[in-house]
Formats: structure tokens, C-alpha cells, sequence
């Protein structure tokens, strides 16, 4: 079964430079995510969401289970760049495929081994590290 794409754009507020970027990023994320991951039966759906998005990116993206993604943009924010988009898809692709097996997690824990290894794959993929796990913790944040 394949990959699917739906975007959510009855209000028009995407315009030909977004589904264009759409389009790239998520044909090119779907070959990789196929070929790397096994990815299939995956709906992936762009919704114009700018509360959802990443501010330094412009893109956001989240896998609330095994078989769906949804991708949040803001249609203001034109300038995010086709390789985000695809980096995107493939985090959350590797979450859709752990979420089948062996589960995404069930505690905080859990949870932050399927957030690292999502990161990670997309690290594989572009050589990056994502902006996201890129913090300094301060000692006493850390004693909290």
C-alpha cells in the first residue's frame, strides 16, 4: 500500500509556491521512507496550522499513531525550505512505523528513545543534527 498525500487547502490560503514545496518534499520523503524504512499505508496530511509549526523552520509535524501524519503549516511562511519538509516527513514516518512495532512508548522514557532515534534518522539522512535537540541545559535547570 502507499504513501498518500492530502492537502487540507479548501480555504485556497496555499498558494502555488507552498503545493509546489509540498509536492517535492513529500515525493521525495515517500521514495526514501519506502526504501529506508518499509514505509507504507501512511496518510500524510498538510494542514494550515501555524500554532503547530517549528517558528525557525515554518513546518511541524506530528504522528498520532501508526497510519497518519500530519504536517502543520502556516501560509505566511513561504520560505521554508523543500529539505525541511522532507526531514519532516521522515521523522515522523519513523514514528509511524514505531508506533506498529515495537510501539512508540508508553512512558516519558519510552517516549524520548522514539524521539531520539526519530532524530537520529533524519541525521542519517542529511548528515544534521536537527535545530530541535540542539539546547544548553543549565545546571541548575538540571538540578530542578
Amino acid at each position: 500500500m502507499p504513501i498518500k498525500k492530502y492537502v487540507a487547502n479548501s480555504s485556497g490560503q496555499f498558494g502555488a509556491e507552498i503545493l509546489k514545496k509540498i509536492e517535492a518534499g513529500f515525493k521525495e520523503a515517500s521514495i526514501i521512507a519506502k526504501e529506508k524504512l518499509k514505509a507504507d499505508k501512511i496518510d500524510v496530511i498538510f494542514v494550515n496550522a501555524p500554532r503547530n509549526i517549528i517558528p525557525e523552520i515554518g513546518i511541524g509535524g506530528y504522528a498520532p499513531g501508526p497510519y497518519n501524519i500530519y504536517v502543520s503549516l502556516d501560509p505566511k511562511f513561504t520560505t521554508f525550505s523543500v529539505e525541511d519538509m522532507v526531514l519532516t516527513i521522515l521523522h515522523e514516518s519513523h514514528h509511524c512505523m514505531r508506533w506498529r512495532k515495537p510501539g512508540y512508548g508508553k512512558t516519558l522514557g519510552e517516549a524520548m528513545i522514539s524521539e531520539g532515534l526519530a532524530t537520529l534518522f533524519e541525521e542519517e539522512y542529511n548528515g544534521k543534527t536537527p535545530i530541535y535537540p540542539q539546547v544548553k541545559i543549565k545546571e541548575s535547570e538540571i538540578k530542578k
